[in-house]
């Protein structure tokens, strides 16, 4: 999986090649569904739906941060941060 995260960052990598052999691997469906969200950019954080009039308001419900963005959710939050310190451990980093 770190494999298929890597190579989607490395520049001058095809996303064809790398889509198909990542819906190959063996994770869950909505794991690969979140991934393909987060690298297509389209991850309905509140910021992208104050962004399209949909809220008036980016505050994390979770932290009070005033920008609920992507990276946000991912590890500028305190809960985020608290998941992945479990996660982590978890796997002995």
């Amino acid at each position: 999986f770190c494999f298929f995260a890597y190579k989607l960052l490395t520049v001058g990598v095809r996303t064809h090649d790398i889509w198909s052999k990542m819906w190959k691997v063996d994770i869950p469906p909505r794991v690969k569904f979140f991934i393909w969200l987060l690298f297509h950019n389209i991850l309905l954080t509140k910021f992208a739906c104050v962004h399209r009039n949909i809220l008036t308001t980016a505050v994390c419900l979770r932290c009070g941060a005033l920008e609920e963005n992507t990276l946000h959710v991912l590890r500028d939050c305190s809960s985020s941060q608290a998941i992945w310190v479990v996660y982590l451990h978890g796997l002995n980093c």
